[in-house]
């Protein structure tokens, strides 16, 4: 079994806004695992003038590993990325996507 976890906070000085990103790990011993990351950010000072600001990202990953040898590894994976922005306009919708794999690993 294995868990990590972890949580940045970043200050960005030059246009005084903040930025969170944080993610988590898990994979048990019977070959499924999970996995969901995010990003998010304060719109700060003249962000935005040329381009929309990214608000906030966020993806999430379940899949299944299996060992076909010892030093082959079978992965099946299902991913849900989701993201959004700042001052869109109304016709503009979140981003989202879905992401399948399926590939082996050769490990050595």
């Amino acid at each position: 079994y294995c868990l990590g976890a972890g949580l940045f906070s970043i200050e960005l000085k030059t246009k005084k806004s903040n930025s969170v990103d944080a993610f988590i790990d898990e994979l048990n011993l019977f070959g499924v695992g999970a996995s969901w990351g995010g990003s998010y950010q304060d719109k700060a000072g003249n962000d935005g003038a040329s381009k929309d600001v990214k608000e906030e990202q966020e993806m999430w990953t379940f899949g299944i590993y299996h060992n076909l040898a010892p030093e082959w590894l079978a992965v099946a994976e299902y991913s849900r990325a989701e993201e959004d922005w700042y001052d869109k306009e109304a016709v503009d919708e979140r981003g989202e996507s879905d992401i399948f794999s399926v590939g082996m690993f050769y490990l050595w």
